[in-house]
């Protein structure tokens, strides 16, 4: 389970909503970074039956949780350097308990990415060395992940606290 965002890489009109002619809907993946994924027309679904199109409402910048179908990773490195990784993505098989666990895990990652990016900047304002977000997210994020793969970050860090 992830939640993405609706990309700004859809065809759109000019008040953000998904062209209805697309073969699919190109979402950003937030927990991952700049990776993103798709959702073909099937794989969406609203409570609204009447819709004449799948897309008919979705607007770019929305955000929902979406199930992984599959992972293709290619061999071969992309124009930006990476490795080339197609993502198919369903919000059609998306429970409501599911949906809400993905937003809330989503908010508390979101929370402690904050409170580093502060440190971060507070740190590195008042001393020479240099703190990136980056480093902090290597050194505190990654480490609580490692402690509990389950669990989030953000849980651990309150543990840890306490």
């Amino acid at each position: 389970m992830v939640y993405v965002r609706v990309s700004v890489h859809n065809e759109s009109d000019e008040k953000g909503y998904v062209a209805h002619d697309v073969p699919q809907v190109i979402v950003d993946l937030l927990d991952y970074g700049d990776l993103q994924g798709s959702i073909s027309l099937g794989e969406l679904t609203f409570k609204r039956k009447k819709c004449q199109s799948a897309v008919k409402g979705l607007r770019c910048g929305k955000m929902f949780a979406a199930l992984v179908l599959a992972v293709d990773v290619k061999p071969e490195m992309g124009a930006n350097g990476k490795r080339v990784v197609y993502v198919d993505l369903s919000k059609k098989d998306v429970s409501s308990e599911a949906r809400r666990l993905a937003q809330i895990n989503h908010n508390k990652a979101k929370r402690l990415t904050n409170i580093l990016c502060d440190i971060s900047h507070w740190v590195g304002g008042e001393c020479d060395a240099e703190v990136t977000t980056q480093s902090l997210l290597e050194s505190v994020a990654w480490v609580l992940h490692r402690l509990d793969p389950v669990g989030t970050p953000w849980d651990q860090l309150c543990q840890l606290v306490k």
